[in-house]
């Protein structure tokens, strides 16, 4: 239907809550409307009345919007098909055997597996829709006639060599195509989000015009959003962490990395753009992780988990390049790292650190032992200049806006991962249910009447000076008060814009 899918159930026995295996509660509180005489208890479902039930309805509307590591649970492909995230609809293991049948229309198609997939939890996305839609070589990839022709061609060329690439430098060939599948919606902006999901198939979502026409800068983007999520192929699929969210910064920031080492070699990045995507991740992820390590306290949302993680790739290169005198680099270690992992094909933090076995003093061990406090970054530094790193400072407003809001949701939210979004006028704050007077998806333009979007460094100073005092503080949007609270914890120096002028070592 144009508004969206139901989902039917038919239990085998009655039960008086249906228990759903993935707790997605926002999601379904959006977009989830049960049929008549159920409600939503969290991730359950239960009668009104309170009765046992055996069947029940679930009508289910695309996602609003989008969601940092979560993934989508429906999305329009083209004007009728549909990209479903199949384990959200199923119940959890205690509830049962949960079959999901995908009953496409006439002239529908289901992919993969012709949409018959998901048991107890497994499986990922799969297509539903016109199979005209399916353009089916190498790559199959799905797409409505509304993805400019130039997207879907390029995404196909950058997939495949991108895709024999890492077959190559890992030694292991997919077994299966990949499935991609592409959404484009016209507007402002030029915003793309990428997922991917067992069973090689990739969501790819583009949002806004400048998308619409071919050009170089372009291009390249697809080449690391396409690059980062094939080698989850890799590192998430064909070998699996063991902590997948706990040490997402391992395997998200490997992923981030190596697709700017394949663009390098590739020709779609070079040694300029790779200085500036490594400086901008070091800056951003000083100011996130700040005395903590990525041990004891690692980012697990927002941006600190990529940003973070290519430092640690970054770091882990290094030490490889270095003690192979050039021979090698971090995609050899993750050569290694598979190999090592035997039958079971599961990795961690661990297993990575132990093959690559870095000494004291070293990059990856300046990062990762807990206890390092203020002196870790300069530490980082020293310890990367003998490897070929040179770094210069400075300071940014975009740094210290980052660093001052981070500090003020730390205090209001407690415990979890916090962000922000940024449009051109305003910025849109990311946390935890928890987030008390700063809470999740309030947006904000001015901090104590200060201009966060043109004067942030002197919101970041005025924020010093009244966290030193332990004074409230004012978020405002548009001139009204938005949250405010009481700082009680100084706000630490600002932030360095470092500028990478050399990454690696070159020549002997």
């Amino acid at each position: 239907m144009p508004e969206g899918l139901i989902a039917v159930y038919r239990l085998s026995r009655p039960v008086n809550r249906f228990v759903f295996g993935r707790a997605v509660e926002d999601i379904r509180e959006q977009g989830w409307t049960l049929s008549d005489g159920f409600r939503w208890d969290g991730a359950a479902v239960v009668a009104k009345d309170g009765k046992a039930f055996r069947r029940f309805e679930i009508r289910i509307r695309p996602d609003s919007e989008q969601r940092d590591r979560i993934y989508p649970a429906l999305t329009r492909v083209g004007a009728d098909g549909w990209l479903i995230y199949q384990p959200y609809l199923v119940g959890a293991k205690d509830q049962g055997m949960t079959r999901l049948t995908l009953a496409p229309l006439n002239g529908w198609t289901g992919l993969p597996d012709k949409g018959v997939k998901a048991a107890e939890g497994s499986g990922g996305f799969v297509y539903l829709g016109p199979a005209a839609q399916v353009t089916a070589e190498d790559t199959s990839i799905v797409a409505g006639p509304e993805v400019p022709p130039w997207l879907l061609s390029t995404i196909r060329g950058r997939g495949e060599a991108l895709a024999a690439y890492y077959a190559r430098r890992l030694g292991v060939a997919l077994p299966t195509p990949p499935l991609v599948i592409v959404n484009y919606r016209p507007g402002s902006g030029g915003d793309f989000r990428g997922d991917v999901t067992p069973g090689r198939v990739v969501s790819l979502r583009f949002q806004g015009d400048p998308w619409a026409v071919e050009d170089a800068t372009a291009a390249r983007g697809i080449t690391g959003l396409v690059g980062h999520e094939y080698f989850h192929f890799w590192n998430a699929d064909l070998f699996k962490p063991r902590d997948f969210d706990g040490e997402a910064w391992l395997h998200e920031g490997a992923a981030e990395y190596i697709s700017l080492l394949a663009a390098l070699e590739l020709g779609d990045l070079d040694e300029a753009g790779m200085r500036t995507a490594l400086g901008r991740r070091l800056t951003a992820c000083a100011g996130i992780l700040g005395e903590r390590s990525l041990t004891a306290d690692p980012p697990r949302g927002g941006s600190g988990v990529y940003d973070c993680g290519v430092v640690a790739a970054w770091s882990a290169d290094l030490q490889v390049r270095a003690a192979s005198d050039g021979r090698r680099d971090v995609v050899d270690l993750w050569r290694d790292v598979f190999e090592a992992t035997g039958p079971a094909r599961i990795y961690d933090a661990d297993t990575f650190s132990r093959r690559l076995d870095a000494p004291a003093g070293s990059p990856w061990r300046t990062l990762m032992t807990p206890g390092g406090g203020a002196s870790r970054w300069p530490g980082l530094l020293a310890a990367m200049k003998p490897l070929g790193v040179e770094v210069d400072a400075a300071r940014s407003p975009i740094k210290d806006r980052a660093a001052l809001l981070f500090h003020l949701m730390g205090l209001s939210c407690g415990e979890g991962a916090v962000g922000f979004f940024g449009d051109s006028d305003h910025l849109k704050l990311d946390g935890p249910d928890s987030c008390g007077p700063l809470k999740s998806g309030m947006l904000v333009d001015a901090f104590e009447g200060r201009s966060l979007m043109t004067d942030a460094s002197d919101a970041f100073d005025a924020g010093q000076a009244a966290c030193a005092a332990g004074r409230s503080v004012q978020l405002t949007f548009k001139g009204k008060p938005a949250g405010g609270i009481v700082c009680n914890k100084p706000l630490g120096p600002p932030p360095a814009d470092w500028t990478v002028t050399r990454w690696r070592q070159i020549g002997p």
